[in-house]
C-alpha cells in the first residue's frame, strides 16, 4: 500500500471518528427528552425577543465580517467590502455543512479570485483572526471564574482556568516573535532557488502582512471588533433567555458562550449538532434550568447562529461573479 492511500484511510478514519463522536454528543444532549413536550417550549418563545436575538446574530456577523476587512489591509488599501462578504459567508457556509473546515480554503480562492488580495496575507489574516477568537475565549474563561456557581467550580478542573492565562500569554508572545521567526527562516536560506526561492517569497509576503497587522490602525480596531463581537454574542444568548422567559443572567449567558466555543473547536460533524446542543445545555444545568427549556434553547440558538450564514453564503456562491480586484 503507498502512502498516499495510508494517508487518505487515516483521514477517512479520522473523518469517520469525527462524525461518530458528535453523534455521540447529539445522543446525550437529547437523552431524556419528552419530544411532546418540546414543541410546546418552542412554540412559547416570544417572537419580539427571538427577533432581537436575530438582529444580534446578523450584528455580530457583520462585526466580524469588518474585522476580517481590516485584517486584510495591505499599507493604506482595504479590499472591497462585497469582495470580503461574500469570501466569509461562502467560508462559514461550507464550515456548516462540510464535518471539516474546508471553509478557510473557499474563502481564501473567492478572496484571491475577486478581492486581488495575494494567498499569504489573506491567509495570515486568518491566522491572526483566529488567534483574536481564542484570546477573547481564555480571556471570557478568565473573567467568568469569579462569578461562576459553585456547582461549576467543584466540577471544572483546577487547571483549566491558569490554562486559559497561560493560552493568553503564550498566544500574544506567539503573535509578538512571529515576524523575528519568519526572518530566521528566511536567512537559513539565503539566495535559494526552485520551491526554496517561491518558499521565500512567501516568507517575505508573510512577514510583511504580519508587520502589517501589528500597527496600531489595524491592532486597535481588530480588537475593538473582537471584543464587540464577542458581547453582541454573548447578547444573543441573553435576548433567548428572555425570549423562553428563562431567569438568567450574563453569567449564564457568558458560559453558555464559551462551552459551546470550546465544544465547536474540533469540528466533529456537519452543523455542529451534536457538540453544539451537548454544550449548550450542558452551560445551562448549573442553573437548574428545566432539560425541556434547555434543549429548546439549544435548538433555537443552533437556528439562529447557524441559519443566517448558511443561507447568506449559499447565496453568495449561487450569485458568485468573479470580480475584479478594485479596492475601496
Amino acid at each position: 500500500m503507498s502512502e498516499r492511500d495510508r494517508s487518505s484511510r487515516r483521514t477517512a478514519a479520522w473523518t469517520v471518528l469525527k462524525v461518530l463522536a458528535g453523534t455521540a454528543f447529539l445522543l446525550l444532549s437529547v437523552w431524556g427528552i419528552d419530544w411532546q413536550a418540546l414543541p410546546r417550549h418552542l412554540a412559547a418563545a416570544k417572537p419580539g425577543w427571538l427577533a432581537l436575538a436575530l438582529l444580534a446574530v446578523l450584528v455580530g456577523l457583520a462585526l466580524r465580517i469588518l474585522r476580517w476587512r481590516v485584517l486584510l489591509t495591505q499599507g493604506a488599501e482595504r479590499p472591497a467590502l462585497p469582495a470580503v462578504s461574500e469570501a466569509y459567508l461562502a467560508g462559514q457556509a461550507a464550515n456548516i455543512v462540510m464535518p471539516f473546515r474546508s471553509g478557510e480554503v473557499i474563502r481564501l480562492g473567492l478572496l484571491a479570485g475577486q478581492g486581488g488580495v495575494g494567498l499569504a496575507p489573506a491567509g495570515i489574516s486568518i491566522v491572526m483572526e483566529k488567534s483574536l477568537d481564542l484570546l477573547a475565549l481564555a480571556g471570557l474563561a478568565l473573567l467568568l471564574l469569579p462569578s461562576l456557581p459553585a456547582s461549576v467550580t467543584d466540577v471544572v478542573p483546577g487547571w483549566l482556568f491558569p490554562a486559559a492565562g497561560v493560552t493568553v500569554f503564550l498566544l500574544a508572545l506567539g503573535l509578538l516573535a512571529c515576524p523575528w521567526l519568519i526572518e530566521r527562516i528566511r536567512s537559513a536560506r539565503p539566495g535559494a532557488r526552485g520551491w526554496g526561492g517561491q518558499l521565500i517569497r512567501v516568507l517575505d509576503e508573510a512577514a510583511a502582512a504580519v508587520n502589517a497587522m501589528r500597527r496600531p490602525s489595524i491592532v486597535i480596531p481588530a480588537v475593538t471588533l473582537t471584543l464587540l463581537a464577542w458581547g453582541v454574542m454573548i447578547a444573543t444568548n441573553a435576548l433567548l433567555f428572555r425570549a423562553l422567559d428563562l431567569p438568567l443572567g450574563a453569567t449564564a449567558a457568558g458560559l453558555v458562550m464559551l462551552l459551546v466555543m470550546i465544544g465547536l473547536l474540533p469540528a466533529l460533524m456537519p452543523g455542529n449538532i451534536g457538540p453544539f446542543y451537548f454544550f449548550a445545555r450542558l452551560a445551562l444545568l448549573p442553573f437548574q434550568v428545566d432539560p425541556q427549556l434547555a434543549i429548546a434553547f439549544s435548538i433555537l440558538l443552533h437556528l439562529l447562529v447557524t441559519l443566517p450564514p448558511l443561507l447568506g453564503g449559499g447565496l453568495m456562491l449561487l450569485t458568485y461573479r468573479r470580480r475584479s480586484p478594485s479596492r475601496s
